[in-house]
């Protein structure tokens, strides 16, 4: 278990849980920061675990000054970060305070392509429309370039495991993939969809 002093923590679709606080020379954090304080004052931090506690990822939020931290996973599968700060715009923090306010909110978010190793990525030969995101049962993978008429769908999980994997041939202009994934848990999936002339684009959905 974690012995350090993070400020909060809240679960995520997967099963694993964000901590967050705010870090500034605290020692005791440095052997969980992939990245360095960035100035003397306060950061805001995340860091993901997996259920089983082990760490996955973390982010240094840059700012002048930060305290009160809450990190929340949003639906989409990115993550959103708000913070107390009476400090002016700087590094993550684009607005300035409110006028005549001493102390305000910012909130941030920012997605996560590196969580396993599989980049949320885009191509000029294919380009596919996924929905609903976020899915219940039913997800519909939509491709959005006429002149692919093969490609290989493949859908994993966090930790990189194949859960569907299918070639299709003779594919009409404006064709629709409908996947059935009502058995599946709740959480962040990849799909990736890889064309004949060797294009490829990955797209991150969730179950709910």
């Amino acid at each position: 278990m974690l012995n350090c002093p993070f400020k909060g923590m809240s679960k995520t679709h997967d099963g694993g849980y964000l901590f967050f606080g705010d870090k500034s020379n605290n020692r005791s954090l440095n052997q969980y920061m992939s990245e360095p304080n960035y100035s003397e004052y306060d950061n805001s931090w995340v860091m993901k675990l997996d259920s089983n506690l082990n760490k996955q990822w973390d982010k240094t939020i840059l700012t002048i000054q930060a305290f009160e931290t809450i990190a929340l996973e949003t639906l989409d599968g990115c993550y959103a970060v708000a913070s107390l700060s009476g400090a002016p715009a700087g590094g993550d923090k684009t607005h300035q305070p409110q006028s005549g306010a001493r102390i305000d909110y910012f909130i941030l978010k920012f997605c996560m392509d590196t969580v396993t190793g599989i980049d949320e990525n885009t191509s000029d030969v294919i380009n596919i429309v996924t929905y609903p995101n976020p899915f219940t049962a039913s997800l519909q993978i939509a491709i959005a370039s006429p002149q692919v008429t093969e490609a290989t769908f493949t859908l994993t999980n966090t930790i990189g495991q194949v859960i569907y994997h299918s070639k299709e041939t003779q594919l009409a202009a404006g064709y629709t993939k409908s996947l059935d994934l009502s058995y599946l848990p709740k959480g962040v999936y990849f799909i990736e969809v890889k064309a004949q002339q060797g294009g490829k684009v990955v797209k991150r959905v969730v179950k709910e």
